[in-house]
């Protein structure tokens, strides 16, 4: 459970098992599938699709916290503004980053382990975390291994 800041409060978000559960029995969707898709969009465009971005950021609030009001009441709820910034944000520190980080890390916590670790491996190997060699400089000249 980690805590993001969102329209100057708090709100408590937590990614689990039971996320799926709430977010398919509110939405009548496959949570999984909507933030894939809003992630394979975002890297495309660069855009995040608000519609499914604040059905799950209600979801793993929901998940949370078992008082907050339903989606529609929560929405209706928000101020004007509660959106700004979310969508030019990009950073780990916004609410965009700290959604997707709590989502990969309850869900694909291997997957990030394992990337780190080939990361570290591949640089103690001389290698970057995309496999290429890597050649100090000045050693061999201006050559790549």
């Amino acid at each position: 459970m980690r805590e993001i800041d969102f329209v100057g409060k708090k709100l408590k978000i937590k990614s689990a098992p039971w996320s799926l559960v709430v977010y398919e029995d509110q939405f009548g969707r496959d949570m999984s599938m909507d933030f894939q898709f809003m992630s394979v969009t975002f890297a495309k465009t660069g855009r995040v699709d608000m519609a499914t971005f604040t059905r799950i950021l209600w979801c793993l609030a929901r998940t949370a916290d078992q008082d907050l009001p339903d989606y529609e009441a929560w929405m209706k709820g928000l101020p004007d503004n509660a959106l700004d910034g979310i969508a030019t944000d990009q950073s780990d520190e916004g609410i965009w980053g700290q959604v997707q980080l709590d989502y990969m890390q309850a869900f694909f916590r291997s997957a990030l382990g394992s990337a780190k670790a080939r990361s570290k491996r591949g640089q103690r190997n001389g290698k970057t975390a995309s496999g290429s060699n890597v050649v100090a400089s000045g050693e061999h000249g201006a050559q790549r291994a």
